[in-house]
């Protein structure tokens, strides 16, 4: 036997020996940390941890695996000649080879506990640190079988203490760097993910087939090489980072000396911030429509690249079709300065191709390092806010997530677009981001003053007595816990737009008339309403009533993904600043347009909706620089309301957004004839969200959706990590069984980034066929029905004749129902895909 170890093995498919798969381990971890996208965890270890880091790390994570050093373990193998060796020298015997259920992980965990404490005097440190090899599978059980008969396995602790010992040889690690850490929570979660990842890409990569005659220090050194050829072929690699070269240099098309305000006092603290060598871990840019926040963000998220040691960015949007857009342009910007390669990263842009994994990889990591996944490990990358917010929910593996995150810079936009369970996670997500020195750059155009400081308390910032409130505004939170702000003394874009209200909510007879006769001399009217319904009943009445043939467009979320975003190009072409611009058209939107896309209308009519909201709206109108029609030279917006306040709760918007903020908006602005913009924003956003007094006539409305929001954020907090402490590692106490799960991008089960109410179903028409097979779907026909699908309400389903089945893989979460074409006949209601509505519900006698 080699040193006692020669006959352990690791893995069977193919082969590989117990002691070169740690070694293999320790190496990834080296390069990991070292030179790729993963460098940048070295310095959140840094900083709580001091001398040779990057050895002792590899250590521990090479010896993740000793417990398969273990008879129960070894019992498993289905190779018969793999046991022979065993039985000669006495570690196995032939009249027990039924092992009990056994976890390797858990017993790794005791054994790195019993070396540690021989060599540590901090006994936290000691629990903190062996208990990470216990997660690096993440169980859905945590069983562990003591020996039955502990004196026939005795042979097996000479086997373990050898091959630890080896490994340690091998990486010479100073196990007492860990009696001093700073910061366990950050420091644990961290070598966590770097563990979990290690090993994953050492088991799986071809790179690791390399003889094993040698001794284990040649053997090493030949790892080390591969190691460094695994990270490569899997993408990992440092990559370039984006130019620290200011925003003109970024953005050669802005005209030097042109930069609107907002720019320009960001362009002045990324300078005071590299000049200080102090950058900040939170910036708030608030700011209004139009002002070029995007192009600002990227220029201060390359300086903190280069202020933090980053080696990415991650830009997250509210909705898919917003980073659609957005995508464009992040990756426009990257090319040009050589960085190819970004990741559109959303609940369905997954791919199916693999990460040059070898058939002996886990399914799971060649899930996680499939190219969809790996965005959020890979530098750069544009998608959802969810994909960010993922990576501090209990979700299994979820921890590749934050390890990803720790190596960028966060760009998170229209912060102030979540509801309150989605704005819980947020706040979570913002302490984990502190605590592991990831920069955040947050955006919005109207958030209330409340939400900012929520924002920096949730993250550990020191609120000042005093905070500015100017608009515009840019808030920064620095490492040490202060606050600055610095003001923007003007603004790009001024409009006075005209208002008007009228109470026509339920009557898309009047609106259809209105509209059609505000575009028929010339001009493109956006009408943005609050429900698919609502949209495609406006859009079969203006068609109706449509003797002009003025285009008319129709844009909402229940369309095939498929078409969807056929509409949402069609729209960014026709209203777009670059845009073939119809000389008179109508656009009929949900909430799909309102932020992030760059739409520009002459005109805007928009349900009554929270103020924020509407503002963000107002801000698709007037947004470009060009020649406007006779009678629309100046922004107007109509304002549908309904007949009376009471009415709100009759009306389908109450339902979609909580009452007492529908009627605090239209309280502050009825009366108005103007909204001035930027002027306006800050007073109308704080005088909605000021909180109601009691006594007040709307009293009860305010606290049953403060009662709702408290329920909404206790029930985000059950699902997402605890805040960050720096004297314990989370995952220490309690079960390590995470109850969620989560496939290609999207949650599946258990914790969910948005609260699931129940009212919606993903769904999809398939033939007979499709059906019968929906549990063995090609990946092809996978990919194919999901392009296909659309989220519609789940009452939709509630007949019990329609015939369906529920997808899985890549389908999982979307309900197959059984179709004639574009049709499903129920005994209660048809449904039917309508390639101008959309999917639509209807009854014998039509919509």
């Amino acid at each position: 036997m080699k040193a006692g170890t020669g006959l352990i093995w690791a893995k069977t498919n193919p082969y590989k020996g117990l002691l070169e798969h740690m070694i293999d381990t320790g190496n990834t971890a080296v390069v990991l940390l070292e030179s790729s996208v993963a460098k940048p965890v070295l310095s959140v270890l840094s900083a709580g941890l001091s001398g040779q880091i990057s050895n002792t790390i590899a250590c521990l994570v090479a010896l993740h695996d000793i417990g398969k050093c273990h008879p129960y373990f070894q019992m498993k193998a289905d190779n018969p000649e793999l046991l022979q060796p065993m039985f000669e020298n006495g570690l196995l015997f032939r009249n027990e080879l039924k092992p009990p259920v056994f976890r390797h992980e858990k017993e790794s965990e005791c054994l790195i506990k019993a070396l540690l404490a021989g060599r540590m005097q901090n006994r936290r440190a000691v629990y903190y640190f062996s208990r990470i090899a216990a997660l690096h599978h993440q169980p859905l059980h945590s069983s562990h079988t003591e020996f039955v008969n502990r004196n026939r396995y005795r042979a097996w602790d000479e086997q373990q203490r050898l091959l630890m010992d080896t490994v340690c040889d091998v990486f010479k690690p100073d196990w007492r760097i860990l009696d001093d850490c700073g910061d366990f929570d950050a420091c644990c979660t961290a070598v966590w993910g770097l563990m979990m990842l290690a090993d994953w890409l050492a088991s799986g990569q071809e790179a690791f087939q390399i003889p094993e005659e040698a001794g284990h220090l040649l053997y090493a050194e030949k790892s080390l090489a591969a190691a460094k050829a695994a990270v490569l072929a899997a993408g990992l690699g440092e990559g370039l980072a984006l130019p620290d070269i200011g925003l003109y240099g970024l953005f050669p098309e802005i005209p030097a000396g042109r930069a609107r305000p907002v720019q320009a006092v960001c362009e002045s603290l990324r300078i005071s911030w590299s000049l200080a060598g102090d950058y900040p871990l939170m910036t708030l840019v608030e700011a209004p429509m139009g002002e070029g926040k995007t192009e600002a963000a990227l220029s201060l998220a390359a300086a903190l690249m280069a202020g933090w040691q980053k080696t990415g960015i991650y830009f997250a949007l509210p909705t898919a079709a917003t980073s659609n857009c957005m995508f464009d342009r992040v990756s426009q910007c990257l090319s040009s300065h050589g960085i190819e390669g970004s990741r559109l990263m959303h609940g369905h842009a997954w791919l199916v191709e693999q990460a040059g994994m070898s058939p002996g990889a886990s399914e799971m990591a060649q899930s996680w390092l499939a190219p969809m996944r790996r965005a959020m490990i890979s530098p750069y990358g544009v998608g959802t806010v969810d994909q960010a917010m993922m990576a501090v929910l209990r979700i299994r593996y979820t921890i590749l997530r934050l390890l990803g995150m720790t190596g960028k810079v966060l760009i998170i936009d229209e912060v102030h677009a979540y509801d309150a369970y989605m704005q819980q996670t947020l706040y979570t997500l913002m302490a984990w981001a502190k605590a592991l020195r990831i920069p955040v750059i947050l955006l919005s155009a109207t958030l209330p003053s409340q939400k900012r400081r929520q924002l920096f308390e949730a993250a550990g910032f020191s609120w000042p007595d005093e905070a500015p409130d100017a608009y515009p505004l840019v808030t920064s939170g620095f490492s040490d816990g202060r606050v600055e702000a610095a003001s923007v003394q003007s603004t790009y874009m001024r409009q006075t737009a005209a208002l008007d209200c009228k109470p026509w909510m339920d009557s898309p007879q009047t609106i259809a008339e209105f509209a059609l006769a505000k575009a028929a001399s010339g001009g493109c009217v956006g009408v943005i309403v609050n429900t698919v319904r609502e949209a495609q009943d406006l859009y079969a009445e203006i068609e109706k009533q449509n003797r002009s043939e003025i285009p008319v467009y129709l844009f909402h979320a229940r369309y095939p993904l498929h078409l969807r975003q056929d509409i949402e190009n069609a729209c960014v072409s026709l209203f777009g600043k670059n845009g073939q611009r119809p000389d008179s058209a109508i656009l009929i939107a949900t909430q799909v347009v309102e932020q992030s896309i760059d739409l520009d209308f002459d005109f805007l009519i928009s349900m009554l909706c929270p103020i924020d909201l509407l503002l963000q709206r107002m801000g698709r109108m007037h947004r470009h620089d060009r020649a406007r029609p006779r009678g629309m030279e100046q922004p107007g917006v109509l304002v549908l309301t309904p007949r009376t306040e009471a009415d709100i709760i009759t009306q389908p918007s109450g339902f979609v957004y909580a009452p007492w903020i529908l009627k605090k908006t239209w309280q502050n602005i009825r009366g108005l004839a103007e909204i001035r913009l930027p002027e306006d924003i800050r007073v109308l956003v704080e005088q909605t969200y000021a909180a109601a007094e009691d006594g007040d006539s709307d009293f009860v409305d305010w606290a049953e959706m403060t009662f709702r929001d408290e329920t909404l954020q206790e029930h985000a907090r059950s699902y997402s990590f605890p805040r960050p402490d720096q004297n314990s590692f989370f995952m220490f106490e309690g079960d390590t069984v995470f109850p969620g799960d989560e496939e290609y991008g999207a949650v599946v089960r258990g914790a969910s980034t948005r609260f699931d109410d129940g009212r919606t179903v993903q769904m999809v028409f398939v033939c007979e066929e499709e059906l019968n097979q929906a549990a063995a779907l090609s990946v092809s026909q996978e990919k194919e029905l999901l392009r296909k699908s659309a989220s519609v309400p789940r009452s939709w389903l509630k007949d019990e004749s329609i015939r369906r089945a529920e997808g899985q893989g890549r389908l999982r979460g979307v309900t197959l129902v059984l179709s004639d074409g574009n049709v499903c006949e129920g005994l209660k209601h048809r449904l039917r895909m309508d390639s101008k509505l959309g999917f639509i519900k209807e009854d014998v006698n039509g919509l």
